[in-house]
């Protein structure tokens, strides 16, 4: 026990009077206040205490479960997706590092979304999104009749194909 706080080697901490005006539910700087007097009227040095109610909690990010789409395209599929936040006080801002609607190429893409409170606090959570090739196959498409009849000893003209894939488009030119 610090001398200032003992009268004739007596602990007087007991005595201490207090004023604490410090509301946890309110974000702001407060002032604690300790004195005390001894039994002789010797009056110590006020203690002050500054106290700083503050937000260190971060944020929690919500993302959806992993997202698996069939490609629409060679350059892959556009998929869709929302991440939300949610804060002991607010949140400031949340974004992603792929925006929700674009197109994500054949393969397995991280997304991390990251949200901040005004006090700073950053929170995070990733899902993945994967983008699987098409696997139906090209279909080709005769042109013209189907049988043609054709006179013995004349010419014979083709009418030709067209071939069409979906992922990959018009493949005529690959016939």
């Amino acid at each position: 026990i610090p001398e200032d706080f003992q009268q004739n080697g007596i602990d007087i901490t007991g005595s201490i009077g207090t004023v604490n005006n410090v509301n946890t539910n309110i974000f702001g700087t407060y002032t604690v206040t300790y004195d005390v007097v001894d039994s002789s009227g010797n009056v110590a040095d006020q203690g002050v205490r500054t106290v700083n109610v503050v937000d260190i909690t971060n944020p929690i990010v919500s993302v959806p479960d992993d997202i698996t789409k069939e490609a629409t395209s060679a350059n892959g599929a556009v998929v869709e997706f929302v991440a939300t936040a949610e804060d002991i006080v607010d949140v400031s801002s949340i974004s992603c590092d792929h925006v929700s609607g674009s197109t994500f190429p054949i393969g397995t893409t991280t997304v991390t979304c990251s949200a901040t409170d005004t006090f700073g606090n950053i929170g995070a959570d990733s899902f993945d999104i994967t983008v699987n090739p098409v696997n139906d196959k090209p279909v080709i498409t005769l042109t013209g009749n189907n049988p043609i009849n054709v006179e013995l000893g004349s010419n014979y003209i083709d009418d030709g194909a067209n071939a069409l894939d979906n992922v990959d488009g018009d493949r005529t030119g690959s016939i």
